[in-house]
């Protein structure tokens, strides 16, 4: 074998390029995954449903409890804030909401994160009834690519004060899935009009 010719080293270089040209191309492609907003919807229907039947089984459970919005203040911490704070525009009158949700991706995210939120405050208060975890885990799966990787942190509590937080949880996630849910039926119908133009 003798010394590589010009052309054998052009050859090579020809060959790198390509390689790493594919390489690049692969990486700038963005990967379109898209969320099925009518599923979204429908699954956003079935965590309402299955959320209300939760808190009234707890307020069944719970006789010298009374577990329901006049006997509760529901303070919100900014970390269960992410949906509205994401998806309403800031100048609503939200008994009037016709304006778009501006940023779809960021709303989408914080929808994901105020469920898993929640998810991880009931699993903390031993509120986690096989029904209620279904559909939470398939609405947090419709919406798999906005997972932050951030786990939820567990903390224990005495007995009174898990039911005090177990009611005021499924409350409060009680009017966030009826939020969520709203906010796929408005993505879910503008997806349809832009699909009939």
């Amino acid at each position: 074998m003798g010394s590589p010719t010009l052309e054998d080293y052009s050859c090579w270089i020809l060959g790198i390029i390509v390689v790493l040209g594919q390489s690049n191309l692969a990486e700038s492609k963005p990967t379109i995954q898209t969320v099925n907003f009518e599923s979204c919807y429908n699954i956003s229907k079935r965590l309402v449903n299955v959320v209300v039947d939760t808190l009234s089984q707890l307020q069944n459970l719970s006789e010298d409890f009374n577990c329901s919005y006049t006997t509760i203040d529901l303070q919100y911490d900014p970390h269960e804030m992410h949906t509205l704070n994401a998806c309403l525009p800031q100048t609503c009158i939200c008994s009037n909401i016709n304006k778009p949700v501006t940023d779809k991706d960021r709303c989408l995210m914080s929808i994901h994160s105020d469920l898993k939120t929640f998810k991880s405050k009931l699993q903390s208060v031993n509120l986690t009834l096989p029904p209620l975890n279904k559909v939470t885990e398939e609405m947090m799966g419709a919406l798999k690519r906005y997972d932050d990787g951030m786990e939820g942190k567990t903390e224990s509590y005495s007995q009174y004060n898990r039911k005090i937080i177990q009611c005021t949880a499924i409350l409060k996630f009680q009017r966030r899935a009826i939020t969520i849910s709203r906010i796929f039926s408005y993505l879910k119908d503008e997806a349809s009009k832009r699909l009939s133009h």
